[in-house]
Parts: C-alpha cells; sequence; structure tokens
C-alpha cells in the first residue's frame, strides 16, 4: 500500500525533521521517496 500525504513543510524542513521523527526505525530515502519497513507493512 502506498500511502501519499499533503504537508505544510518544505522539502528541506521535512527532510531536516526525519531523523527525529523516524527515532530507532530505519528507513530509507530515494529522492523524495521515504520508505520504512514496520509491522504492518512498508
Amino acid at each position: 500500500m502506498k500511502i501519499e500525504k499533503e504537508m505544510g513543510y518544505t522539502h528541506a524542513d521535512f527532510f531536516r525533521l526525519l531523523p527525529s521523527a523516524m527515532g530507532d526505525t530505519p528507513y530509507e530515502i530515494d529522492g523524495l521517496t521515504v520508505t520504512c519497513s514496520l509491522r504492518s507493512g512498508r
């Protein structure tokens, strides 16, 4: 399943805040796409 969200952040702000938001959850960045694996899916 792909989830897309519109947000009030600039790309720069989003990627600056991402590490804090993700905590210990590993993630990958490919361009403007962020992917992480969770128990409920990817």
